[in-house]
């Protein structure tokens, strides 16, 4: 049937060959739409079932309808069936009115489903790509000509900055069953996937690969505190014995319910690289590399906690499959510092950041008392000076004690301007332009403010200097003392 139609195709002359030619060149683009309303969605939804679609969902609450947007009557939740999405599609959310610009956050892009048994899903027909998306119901991904629909070998299903969250019950559900394919990826990245209930002996993160080779790459999410009877937090399962899963920078925690586990696996071909994670079970990876059993310490939104320093901050991998994305679950960097955190979200500690004094205030923006709570609720960092106004000396009036400094925090009182270290030994020339009177005593900033430990350390080291400078000095008296008793007894056989 095929081969018949390709041979009167190629016989139809140059008028018909120009026209596919130009039908191609037209299916190239994407068909674009702005979604705002459930009859927007629904539309867009259905069109992707036959061209490929790029679909800009508005913020649900800055819409004229104001509400969730309902899967209740989309293709993508029809009793009993699953449809197909055209290869290339894209559903985008968090876009503004008329989508003129765009921020993702979780919860401002929310799909529901208020049919009394909710089974959304959608089968990729190829790439796919789902972004800043929340989900409150499950929702499946069935790929692979066996179950499914055929994808193309090669193909991306990237789920990114989406999340799955507060369904009863919720999850996010991918089953790959395509044995000729070996190098198709499932990729997600920076999702949430946090407070569902209701799963029973399921998992809120499944991933599964039922025949072929896939990859699955998990990249910087987070699934915690989800919830049921012998449930999961995230589950990878091989029943072909060719799947891989690569685990970066997760945190799968907080899994509660009889029985329950924070991840599960049935294969050995896992690599679970800086992950934090409670209870674990199923055979030794095949990597496993800086990853922590331990509690994350997460806020309500499942942001890592600063202050005291959440153990996913600053503590991931910064060389991941695919490389990192440029931002986080809700737009910030993805990256703050050198070294990323392990999560969906990242948070604004610097390991060593530089903090700036401009004004001479007890407190507020640019004052001393903000550089060093800064310093310390980010484990140290660089204090500096640089005021807008006045001349040397600067005299900043405390009110009360600043807090203790905590980690490796240096002072430099000398980049304030006029001020100079002193370069003499023995002597002092130092020129100091920063005080601290502070309440009842007067504290000068000249640039050797330290943390205690390294206070110590300099301590250690100037001892050392101390006492290796007597040691010239007593080895120079003595070289002199010998000295003079031979010019005496030259002095004497004259």
């Amino acid at each position: 049937m095929h081969a018949k139609q390709g041979r009167s195709w190629i016989t139809g002359g140059p008028l018909m060959l120009i026209g596919c030619l130009m039908a191609h060149a037209a299916l190239a683009a994407n068909f674009e739409t702005c979604v705002q309303s459930d009859a927007d969605l629904a539309a867009a939804l259905d069109t992707a079932r036959s061209v490929p679609v790029t679909a800009k969902i508005v913020q649900h609450k800055l819409t004229a309808q104001n509400k969730a947007y309902d899967l209740n009557g989309t293709v993508w939740d029809l009793p009993f069936t699953y449809v197909g999405i055209q290869a290339r599609s894209e559903i985008l959310g968090g876009y503004t009115p008329n989508c003129a610009t765009r921020d993702i956050a979780a919860g401002n892009t929310l799909f529901i489903d208020t049919k009394a048994t909710p089974l959304p899903g959608v089968l990729p027909r190829g790439d796919l790509t789902i972004e800043g998306i929340t989900f409150s119901a499950g929702f499946l991904f069935g790929l692979g000509d066996a179950s499914f629909l055929k994808v193309p070998s090669g193909s991306t299903i990237l789920l990114r900055r989406d999340a799955f969250i507060n369904g009863s019950p919720g999850y996010l559900e991918v089953l790959w069953d395509q044995a000729t394919d070996s190098d198709s990826t499932i990729r997600i990245v920076d999702t949430l996937v946090a407070n569902n209930t209701g799963l029973g002996s399921f998992c809120a993160l499944y991933l599964e690969a039922d025949s072929g080779a896939p990859e699955f790459d998990v990249i910087n999410n987070t699934v915690a505190n989800n919830s049921g009877a012998n449930s999961s937090g995230a589950c990878f399962y091989d029943l072909s014995a060719n799947g891989k899963f690569y685990a970066y920078n997760n945190i799968f925690y907080g899994q509660s319910g009889t029985s329950s586990i924070d991840l599960k696996t049935n294969t050995d071909q896992v690599v679970l690289d800086h992950n934090i994670f409670g209870a674990r079970a199923g055979p030794t990876p095949i990597v496993t590399s800086g990853n922590l059993s331990a509690d994350p310490t997460l806020d309500a939104n499942y942001r890592p906690i600063e202050v005291p320093k959440s153990n996913a901050i600053n503590s991931g991998n910064n060389s991941v499959p695919g490389n990192l994305p440029s931002s986080d679950l809700d737009g910030g960097p993805r990256v703050v510092g050198a070294i990323v955190d392990r999560g969906a979200y990242e948070s604004s500690v610097d390991p060593k950041p530089l903090q700036t004094v401009k004004n001479t205030n007890n407190s507020g923006a640019d004052s001393l008392r903000a550089a060093i709570t800064s310093a310390s609720s980010n484990g140290g960092g660089t204090i500096k000076f640089a005021f807008t106004s006045g001349s040397c000396p600067w005299v900043i009036t405390l009110a009360t004690e600043l807090i203790p400094i905590i980690g490796d925090t240096s002072i430099e009182g000398y980049t304030a301007s006029g001020a100079t270290a002193n370069n003499i030994d023995p002597g002092d020339n130092a020129s100091i332009c920063v005080i601290d009177p502070g309440p009842g005593h007067q504290r000068v900033l000249d640039g050797r403010h330290r943390s205690a430990r390294r206070q110590r350390a300099l301590d250690r080291r100037q001892s050392l200097r101390r006492q290796r400078r007597r040691a010239r000095h007593a080895t120079e008296r003595v070289r002199h003392s010998r000295r003079c008793r031979r010019k005496r007894q030259r002095d004497w056989q004259r």
